[in-house]
């Protein structure tokens, strides 16, 4: 690896406790990892992030596990009568990290296409069962209880397939620097940088959401998608507060500034504009069509299969629950690159989420029961997952009550200035 290296990890794992979880003295920790525990510098990295984080006083530190591969193995050999079934234990450690509002860290090092050949129903079913029982802890994280984090880790099968005619040396060299490009480490003092980024994405959320458009119109080549937003919808972007009022970045990277689509106002036609690894398999050239808010009909060029079964997850799943405008002039997109991770990609392209929505989107989401947002128009469901419909080629207008339009963004790109 090159020689700055080292210095950049580091550096990236102070980044994340600093900037993405603000950790505070005296807060439990838990770091979740999922994909190749076989993949170098990752031991190494959680150390890091152990190490920094007592360093700053944190009350415990705690690591969950998940390999790709293992999981790869159960979905191919075990018995369809037993995916269902899991330890009980295994759930423990999150539903204890809501107890004690503990700051979460999820670390993907995922091969977005390991499970290509698995039957998306199979593993489905495998993971319903355990999202239900860790059902409280995924309900507070989208209610912002608790700081919470999401980061990518390189890996050579990931690595290779984003460079497939690189040797896989320097295919992971090559992504190692573009994700430390993107989160902004290794020029200058990343975290000065983050913050004067993420003041920026706060100034035009709040702007969009002091316009409270009825809507938002986007227009392109096959694409022709309004999504009608909730009333008295919050626009949020960079940083979060968590209900004891410590400000966190969720994701590093980001680019987005988004709100909540009203379940039953979305029609039209939408193009996908980058792939999507659904389930592990990659699902590329889908198109959309809605009326009165669901997905009535859909297809794919590739992955078509797995599109059908995150459609189909449950009730609400064919439904809208984000709605995030990001320029093509971001850094991300700037690479060229298709990463195949949905927290870059995302960030690289305008996108929208089928799912549930986030409770902060909504004014008052404190005070707020699920069933109440609900019946203000936010969609409920038990997934969540981006599509990204953003390119230079798609310009995006919001609607006003009266009908009339405003440009927001014209060839990818912001022109609105509130």
């Amino acid at each position: 690896m090159y020689p700055e290296f080292q210095q950049n990890l580091a550096d990236y794992a102070q980044l994340t406790l600093e900037v993405g979880l603000n950790l505070q003295s005296d807060q439990h920790v838990v770091l979740g990892f999922d994909g190749d525990m076989a993949a170098p510098y990752l031991l190494e990295f959680m150390r890091l992030l152990t190490e920094l984080a007592y360093k700053k006083g944190a009350r415990s530190v705690q690591i969950l596990w998940g390999d790709d591969q293992i999981a790869l193995s159960k979905w191919q050999n075990q018995s369809p009568e037993y995916l269902a079934e899991f330890w009980t234990s295994a759930a423990q450690p999150y539903l204890e990290a809501v107890e004690k509002e503990a700051a979460y860290l999820h670390v993907s090092g995922t091969d977005p296409q390991l499970f290509s050949g698995v039957d998306p129903l199979l593993m489905v079913t495998s993971r319903r069962a355990f999202r239900e029982a860790i059902r409280p802890f995924r309900d507070a994280q989208s209610e912002m209880r608790f700081p919470w984090c999401v980061i990518d880790f390189p890996t050579p099968t990931w690595a290779k397939r984003v460079f497939p005619d690189l040797a896989s040396d320097e295919a992971l060299e090559k992504l190692w620097k573009l994700i430390f490009q993107v989160v902004r480490v290794g020029e200058g003092d990343s975290i000065a940088r983050w913050t004067e980024h993420n003041a920026q994405l706060s100034a035009r959320a709040k702007m969009l959401t002091r316009e409270q458009f009825s809507a938002v119109h986007f227009l392109g080549f096959i694409t022709d998608l309004t999504v009608g937003l909730v009333e008295n919808h919050v626009w949020l972007g960079g940083p979060a507060t968590s209900s004891a009022g410590i400000l966190f970045t969720p994701n590093l990277p980001t680019e987005e500034v988004f709100t909540a689509p009203h379940r039953d106002r979305v029609t039209g036609t939408v193009l996908g504009t980058k792939a999507v690894s659904i389930y592990g398999t990659l699902v590329e050239d889908f198109v959309l069509e809605f009326e009165a808010g669901k997905v009535v009909n859909y297809s794919a060029g590739a992955g078509q299969d797995a599109l059908k079964t995150l459609l189909e997850y449950d009730e609400g799943s064919s439904f809208l629950g984000e709605v995030a405008l990001v320029p093509h002039s971001s850094p991300i997109s700037q690479t060229g690159v298709v990463f195949q991770s949905i927290l870059l990609d995302e960030n690289a392209s305008c996108h929208i989420a089928v799912g549930s929505h986030y409770a902060d989107n909504l004014a008052g989401r404190v005070e707020l029961s699920e069933a109440e947002r609900a019946a203000k128009g936010a969609n409920v469901s038990k997934m969540h997952l981006d599509l990204m419909i953003g390119s230079s080629t798609v310009d995006v207008f919001g609607v006003r009550a009266d009908g009339s339009k405003v440009a927001l963004l014209e060839g990818g790109d912001w022109v609105f200035k509130g």
